[in-house]
């Protein structure tokens, strides 16, 4: 599939995109042709539409209904057409909190975090990651015969975490080549490294092994899942709002990712070419769920001093106002370096 569009069509895509998102139903070609392009007819503009759509870049349920745009749309516009992440009105909002005679770091971050979930209207997460020091020990395999093997996890505080996989579509000789590799490359490792490291080897693993990354998938899975993170959460309220025309069942699923989201595995593991990369953005079919294709989820690091380290997530529509979010993200990461220094000045 054409990975490059026109500079016509990519007017007329990030006019598609942002009134939107703004107005949450799609904008006719005659608007677009009045308002935002009277150079081109609304002919021309249909027309350019109907490319983008056999692209992907835009989808409609039936003939009759305006087009919308898909996955890859967002994702295009992410990367290549939103405009400057800056928004003086939302900053100001923030930046009254911040200035709150305060000391308490803690304190300020959560009425900042509120005050986001508030203006956008969005569900926040924010994760502590609890072991800094917290390495593999050792990694056992044992054939239990049937298709099934234990993998016994040891960490360096000496507790274990107990597995059974079935190992029915390959080889127990695989996962024994498997678990031989994890020893060599990944114990000792810190488990804040340890998803980088797996990257790294993954190549090697590849070579060596047969269903690699079904392996390595199964393998963080039982590694995260032991590991106890500190959450807090905001604004779910949103989600019963933002997603009030869905059935029980996608706003079931919806609660439980996010009730079970590990925001470490997702911010090291993920690929983003947003022109910030130090904000993660995934959408839709994205997130490896097909029954959550109409949520986005976007995710940024920070520090408390200098061995605390968090992760903000916010979870929204595909249709959320992404440049507000972008913009308050980067403020706020701003704001809480900067407010630690003047701290450190006191």
């Amino acid at each position: 599939m054409k990975s490059t569009i026109s500079k016509r069509q990519a007017q007329i895509l990030k006019i598609l995109i942002e009134q939107y998102l703004i107005y949450s139903k799609p904008i006719s070609s005659t608007k677009i042709a009045n308002l935002f392009l009277p150079h081109y007819s609304s002919a021309t503009i249909r027309n350019e539409a109907v490319i983008l759509h056999q692209q992907g870049f835009l989808s409609k349920k039936n003939f009759n209904q305006a087009s919308l745009p898909t996955t890859r749309g967002y994702r295009y516009y992410i990367d290549h057409l939103i405009s400057d992440i800056d928004n003086q009105k939302l900053k100001e909002e923030i930046n009254l909190i911040f200035k709150q005679k305060n000391f308490n770091i803690e304190t300020v971050i959560n009425d900042a975090l509120n005050c986001i979930s508030e203006i956008t209207h969005l569900t926040i997460l924010v994760a502590e990651n609890n072991f800094p020091n917290l390495f593999l020990k050792k990694i056992v395999v044992s054939d239990l015969k049937v298709s099934n093997a234990l993998i016994n996890v040891i960490f360096s505080n000496n507790y274990q975490r107990c597995k059974i996989i079935n190992y029915q579509n390959y080889c127990f000789s695989d996962l024994q080549t498997f678990v031989k590799l994890l020893n060599l490359f990944v114990t000792k490792i810190p488990i804040n490294s340890l998803l980088k490291r797996i990257k790294q080897i993954q190549p090697i693993l590849i070579s060596e092994i047969q269903h690699c990354n079904y392996l390595i998938k199964k393998f963080v899975n039982i590694v995260f899942n032991t590991l106890k993170i500190n959450k807090k959460t905001y604004g779910l309220k949103y989600v019963f709002q933002n997603f009030k025309n869905s059935n029980l069942m996608t706003i079931k699923n919806i609660f439980s990712f996010i009730d079970e989201f590990s925001p470490f595995n997702f911010f090291e593991t993920m690929i983003s070419k947003s022109k910030n990369n130090k904000i993660k953005i995934k959408i839709g079919t994205e997130i490896g769920n097909q029954q959550l294709d109409n949520i986005s989820v976007i995710a940024t690091k920070y520090k408390i001093f200098k061995n605390k380290e968090k992760q903000m997530v916010v979870f929204g529509p595909k249709n959320m106002k992404y440049l507000d979010v972008l913009c308050l993200m980067k403020y706020v990461r701003a704001e809480i370096k900067n407010y630690q220094k003047k701290l450190n000045q006191i």
